[in-house]
């Protein structure tokens, strides 16, 4: 419980986490954009979708942590400063404007940002904190 201290329901924030499983790295060329995870969400209203913290370990040092939405959401993306680490962007994937809640398709993903071939290793993984303010 002493993770959600700043998440007092399910409507005002949630965590997701995931790992990328298997017995063998995976290779990721500098082409590639591959979605580990994604996951669907409600936005009520003149709220907004706000990553507030991220934790992952992404092995090679030359690939970065990736949020972003599905079209037609996916201006803004959510990209790591490094490929393991503990983040606290407060930033905001989206603000429903419209006059009606909006579904949003979030993904999760893995950037190259190197010219040549990497790899993600099996236990590669995240964990990160959502907020709907």
């Amino acid at each position: 419980m002493g993770i959600r201290t700043h998440c007092p329901d399910s409507e005002t924030c949630f965590q997701v986490s995931g790992l990328l499983g298997g017995l063998q790295d995976f290779t990721l060329s500098p082409s590639l954009l591959p979605t580990l995870q994604r996951i669907t969400v409600r936005i009520p209203q003149g709220k907004s979708l706000v990553i507030k913290r991220t934790r992952f370990f992404i092995s090679d040092q030359r690939n970065r942590f990736r949020i972003e939405l599905e079209e037609p959401f996916d201006a803004l993306k959510y990209i790591s400063f490094s490929n393991s680490d503990e983040e606290t962007p407060n930033f905001t994937l989206v603000t429903n404007t419209t006059f009606s809640p909006i579904l949003v398709e979030i993904k999760f993903r893995v950037t190259n940002t190197s010219t040549e071939n990497t790899f993600i290793s099996p236990e590669s993984g995240w964990w990160v904190d959502f907020a709907i303010e």
